[in-house]
């Protein structure tokens, strides 16, 4: 009785870890890059973020977003961002956000420039993007 518990437990556990593992997959860097920054908005004087919404060969949309950059206008930002994706070489790192979404993190090399992945968002908003930089800091 004994060992059909542990094996039920085990299997549960290897199974809903197996689950979870298959969720939590950041898109791939080079899937991101492909496809750039392709809009901005602003943050606060000065201060924007790029970001672009794609499957990025995944089955589900994500919101990929870098920022904040000093700019003087969102196409600056378009050029900024798209500069600072190219010199990203690190994958993602997935955590849980608010609600249980899944968000991913990639390394900018600057401590205060973040770039994000959030699953099944359909839009980026500069107060959505703040909240993920309160959580990052």
């Amino acid at each position: 009785m004994y060992f059909g518990k542990l094996t039920t437990l085990t299997a549960a556990l290897v199974f809903g870890g197996s689950a979870f593992a298959a969720e939590a997959v950041c898109p791939n860097l080079s899937d991101i890059q492909s496809v750039g920054i392709t809009m901005a908005s602003q943050l606060a004087y000065n201060y924007y973020i790029g970001y672009s919404i794609n499957n990025y060969n995944t089955s589900s949309s994500w919101g990929f977003a870098i920022g904040p950059v000093e700019a003087d206008s969102e196409e600056d930002t378009i050029e900024i961002t798209n500069d600072i994706l190219a010199g990203l070489t690190s994958s993602g790192v997935p955590e849980s956000g608010e609600d249980d979404e899944l968000v991913c993190f990639y390394e900018t090399g600057d401590q205060s420039i973040f770039a994000i992945a959030i699953k099944d968002y359909t839009e980026i908003s500069p107060l959505k993007f703040r909240q993920y930089l309160h959580k990052a800091r």
